[in-house]
């Protein structure tokens, strides 16, 4: 009883730290590494590069895109499928950008570092 009552806790405690459960975070944990490789992998095949990221996140046309696009799908539905139609459609460079700035968007809201150098 008390091991749960310390497990109930610790979940409190990380919900006010980082407005989020652990469970979520390690799911899109898991979601943000599997977006990576495929980064990596368009970098290993030529489809995008570092300095294009680079741009890419210093673009405030396309970051602004990105942020209507994440404001959309947290309507969830019929929205939230537009708009993972929209992101499949993105030429290759603008495809990698988003899931950079997915992450980094989750990073900040939730205040935990989801994706380390190592992973």
């Amino acid at each position: 009883m008390i091991e749960a009552l310390k497990t109930t806790a610790d979940k409190l405690v990380f919900y006010i730290r980082h407005e989020t459960t652990p469970e979520i975070a390690s799911y899109a944990r898991t979601v943000f590494l599997f977006e990576k490789g495929l980064v990596d992998m368009m970098q290993r095949i030529g489809l995008v590069n570092e300095e294009r990221l680079a741009e890419i996140g210093q673009d405030e046309d396309i970051q602004d895109m990105y942020f209507s696009l994440m404001k959309r799908a947290r309507d969830g539905g019929k929205a939230a499928r537009e708009v993972r139609s929209e992101v499949g459609m993105l030429p290759d460079d603008q495809l990698a950008g988003w899931c950079e700035y997915r992450r980094k968007f989750y990073e900040r809201r939730w205040n935990i570092k989801l994706i380390s150098p190592e992973d």
